[in-house]
């Protein structure tokens, strides 16, 4: 696996940014200044299947183990001696359960737009969730998830942000287009899709430690 990252600062305390869907890493571009003048060195990658990083093309290539280990192979690779995660959305589940298991020792967790996971799980145990989350039912239809986002020169992406943003103007038209490209390339919107398709048919995420608490001091 290779991953395109995009960097700021410096130092050996990591802040790696994990972007959610259907972003990339881009997202973050504004706080990555933020945190660097604050003394971090940022990472933040696109992540398996984003962007410039490595597409794999099967469904069990993007298990949530896997999303796991590449954010434990990105901080091993920056030698830095300490971690802060930060996830918005998919990368906040990503970040949840890396924490939780202890992968490598997390300082500081910051978790936007994503329940703690055994929240998520008690929750989809029943019907009102279940039917909030209607759309992680119709990613698993073959073909028409891929489809219906990227018809039209990626409208359906483009209504994804403007349709949940609090402040559409934030969203132009230029920064929609640079989402709806990215996407719409070669493989890119299956492999952001079969995320969803492997969380629902790999669920070993579901079963957490006992003690699934977080240890790292929260922001």
């Amino acid at each position: 696996m290779t991953f395109d990252v995009a960097e700021a600062g410096s130092g050996d305390h990591l802040a790696l940014c994990l972007h959610g869907f259907p972003e990339l890493n881009y997202a973050w571009r504004y706080q990555m200044l933020l945190l660097a003048r604050m003394g971090y060195r940022v990472w933040a990658p696109n992540q398996r299947g984003y962007g410039g990083s490595s597409r794999p093309g099967g469904v069990q290539d993007y298990t949530v183990d896997k999303l796991v280990a590449d954010v434990a192979a990105l901080f091993d690779a920056s030698k830095a001696a300490r971690l802060t995660l930060i996830g918005h959305d998919w990368g906040g589940f990503v970040a949840w359960i890396f924490a939780i298991n202890r992968v490598r020792p997390v300082e500081r967790l910051v978790v936007m737009n994503n329940p703690h996971p055994a929240c998520l799980r008690e929750a989809l145990r029943r019907w009102p969730q279940r039917r909030r989350s209607w759309y992680i039912v119709a990613m698993q239809i073959p073909w028409l998830p891929e489809w219906w986002l990227c018809r039209r020169d990626g409208v359906a992406i483009r209504r994804l942000f403007r349709g949940m943003a609090v402040d559409k103007s934030r969203f132009s038209d230029a920064l929609l287009d640079i989402y709806a490209a990215a996407a719409c390339e070669r493989g890119a919107v299956r492999a952001m899709v079969n995320w969803y398709r492997a969380a629902v048919r790999w669920t070993n995420w579901m079963r957490l430690p006992n003690d699934c608490r977080c240890t790292a001091r929260r922001l």
